[in-house]
């Protein structure tokens, strides 16, 4: 028996959050409405995309698809992910800094970028595939280019060699760093304040023709099909002075640097498992002993509502002022029973009348279904909860699904394990056995997959396939 039938053969009670669900469901709505373009300064992005800046403001109501904004929320993700890694170099200094143009004598201009390691500024991009060379940013991606000498231009330091990474959203994550030297801060410095120049004049004279086509034009525009704006009628942003201002060239070495970061953040020196890895043992067994690579997989569009629902999650703990302070945060990491599992920090203060707050773990999904007769937490939610919560010693949690199927429906299950002792016995006992297998290299020690998870029943091929069968 695997551990989703230990756990669920426990029993736990489900019932549905309809307060934390409407509260969510409100604020996910609210954060989709166009907010208010403040006119007091420019941010170095609506810099560098002044067609977009100027149709925002004038057609306020025009909101970013759903689709778009699934993209941008897994984008936020990989790069709070990169942010783990990016700590591994030797001359980090800081993530995510606020400028403001104000200290070097740009009214005007506000910028964050992404990270400082020794004197660079780092710009991280993901993006669907990697430029190939130079000629390929300057195509495709010159806004991307300029946020970054621009950033540089509103620095107190004015750093003259800074970085612009990509990485590719899917697939391997691959990277690819390019060096770009500024070697006329005047010229680049000009480019800045003409585009804040042109910005100005449009708002006040009500034509936008010399912005320059929108960079995200029939490319991910939000008013693509609108009828909007006109930047069929504009010519692309000229980007000459950009080109006399700097130079650019592919570095492999800090490519490479950055890889071997990545990879070190990944590395584990003692025994260490994730959730997924309790969930399905023998596929950990068949990477960590017989070194079979299965291939990866991802599911774009349910990381991309993944990340969106995170978002709304963290947006609801502030709007109820429900997040742990330091103190709760520093107590339930010290309270975690085994240490050889990896898991990631989602908890929150959940409130109940008549009882005082109660810090709890929550988990994030996506549900297929697309009849709302098949809404639940499936008994795999559940195990994954019940495995937080046995390492934590506690009875209960929450379970946050969206429903992309039905019109993005979001649904807050509560579930308790009654049977907490017996919880925290099951979780103990699946990690020993796993560690014991691996030691051993006995894979009998280990409960067949589910069928759900066996690549045999999915048509594919298995190494354990024999072994399988034949227990």
């Amino acid at each position: 028996m695997g551990i989703i039938d230990e756990i669920n053969n426990l029993r736990p009670q489900i019932s549905s959050e309809g307060s934390l669900s409407g509260y969510l469901r409100h604020i996910i709505e609210e954060s989709l409405k166009p907010k208010p373009s403040s006119t007091s300064h420019y941010q170095i992005t609506q810099l560098t995309n002044p067609a977009e800046t100027y149709f925002s403001r004038i057609h306020p109501e025009v909101t970013i698809p759903p689709e778009l904004g699934r993209k941008f929320a897994w984008g936020k993700h990989l790069q709070n992910t990169a942010s783990y890694w990016f700590n591994n170099i030797s001359d980090f200094i800081v993530g995510e800094e606020t400028l403001d143009g104000k200290w070097v004598g740009i009214d005007k201009v506000r910028g964050r970028f992404d990270y400082l390691i020794k004197d660079s500024i780092i710009e991280f991009k993901t993006k669907e595939v990697n430029p190939l060379d130079i000629n390929e940013v300057y195509s495709f991606f010159p806004m991307d280019l300029e946020q970054l000498v621009f950033y540089s231009i509103i620095h107190p330091v004015n750093p003259k060699i800074n970085y612009l990474v990509f990485m590719e959203d899917n697939g391997k994550f691959n990277l690819k760093a390019f060096r770009v030297k500024i070697n006329n801060f005047h010229l680049a410095k000009r480019v800045l304040l003409s585009r804040i120049s042109m910005l100005d004049d449009a708002f006040i004279s009500n034509n936008p023709s010399a912005l320059g086509r929108c960079r995200y034009y029939n490319s991910g525009c939000k008013f693509t099909g609108t009828n909007k704006c006109n930047c069929h009628e504009f010519s692309p942003l000229d980007i000459s002075d950009l080109k006399k201002a700097i130079t650019i060239i592919y570095d492999d070495t800090f490519t490479q640097q950055l890889e071997q970061a990545r990879k070190s953040s990944q590395e584990k020196d003692v025994f260490c498992l994730t959730i997924y890895n309790l969930i399905a043992p023998r596929k950990h067994y068949i990477q960590n002993i017989l070194g079979y690579d299965p291939g990866f997989y991802s599911d774009t569009l349910t990381d991309e509502y993944k990340s969106c629902l995170t978002i709304g999650v963290n947006k609801l703990k502030d709007t109820l002022n429900i997040f742990l302070n330091q103190e709760q945060r520093s107590i339930i990491k010290n309270s975690k029973e085994d240490h050889r599992i990896l898991i990631g920090f989602r908890w929150l203060n959940y409130k109940q009348s008549g009882k005082g707050d109660q810090q709890i773990p929550y988990i994030i999904k996506v549900g297929k279904t697309s009849s709302k007769r098949y809404m639940r937490a499936s008994p795999y939610h559940i195990a994954e909860l019940g495995i937080i919560c046995g390492l934590y010693k506690k009875t209960n949690g929450l379970i946050f699904i969206v429903y992309p199927n039905l019109n993005n429906l979001i649904m807050t299950y509560k579930v308790d394990f009654k049977r907490q002792r017996e919880l925290s016995r099951i979780v103990k006992k699946n990690v020993d056995n796993i560690e014991n297998s691996e030691k051993n290299k006995d894979v009998s020690l280990l409960p067949l997959c589910e069928k759900f998870q066996c690549p045999v029943y999915k048509g594919e091929s298995c190494p354990l396939e024999h072994e399988c069968f034949h227990s």
